[in-house]
């Protein structure tokens, strides 16, 4: 199972992309605006993961920046009002991170 296919199956797991979507299109309305670029690329990052194959290994060493940035600021929103599906996002993103690394580990 490809690292895509799991996070798919995680997603599928929790209630589906809909419900995320839907959740952080909602969420999104209440944070400040110079945070809502990253809601926005979390909901077309992960739609993207069901529509077509992504090079998800290669994504995450090339934006570990950014990815780091997207954690932060769910950690922090998660922190003023504490939510399962950020909770979630943030174990998500850290898990496509750890795979990788653990990737890399192995490779080196």
């Amino acid at each position: 199972m490809t690292l895509q296919q799991k996070m798919v199956k995680k997603i599928n797991d929790f209630g589906g992309l809909d419900s995320i979507v839907n959740f952080l299109e909602k969420f999104k309305l209440t944070v400040k605006d110079e945070d809502r670029i990253y809601f926005n690329n979390i909901i077309d990052y992960f739609s993207l993961l069901f529509e077509q194959e992504v090079p998800v290994e290669q994504h995450a060493v090339t934006y570990k920046e950014a990815t780091l940035k997207s954690i932060e600021v769910l950690n922090y929103y998660n922190d003023l009002k504490k939510s399962e599906t950020l909770y979630f996002l943030i174990n998500l993103i850290q898990f496509k991170l750890e795979a990788v690394s653990n990737i890399k580990g192995l490779a080196s």
